[in-house]
């Protein structure tokens, strides 16, 4: 499958994520919005230009794996981790259920853009 149809494939999974929220099925919408997530990171490997045996990246310790050694430890992927103030304003918005994943959507699209969403 190509990049664009990966990105695709995480924008509906994602579409049912938010469906199911706003439909109380909260569990349900954490799946779907983790297979919107595991579609992304397929995206962002293919688009890459890295080539992979598939049977690697089928299983999601293989892609996790993969994305981990091809996009994050090479620099390829830019990532900031939240600094210990940010991580508990996020802690405090996920206990009080003021976050969402539209919340988590954004900082998808913040990562593609080399942006750190905190």
């Amino acid at each position: 499958m190509q990049p664009g149809a990966y990105l695709r494939k995480a924008d509906r999974t994602l579409a049912a994520a938010r469906l199911l929220l706003s439909n109380g099925a909260v569990e349900d919408a954490c799946n779907r919005a983790y297979y919107a997530m595991f579609a992304a990171a397929h995206a962002a490997l293919r688009a890459s230009g890295i080539l992979l045996p598939a049977a690697s990246t089928k299983t999601h310790r293989g892609l996790i794996g993969a994305f981990g050694l091809h996009l994050v430890q090479t620099g390829r992927l830019p990532i900031s981790f939240p600094t210990e103030h940010e991580q508990l304003q996020l802690h405090k918005y996920i206990r009080r259920g003021k976050i969402d994943v539209i919340h988590y959507h954004r900082i998808g699209r913040a990562a593609e853009h080399g942006a750190a969403p905190w």
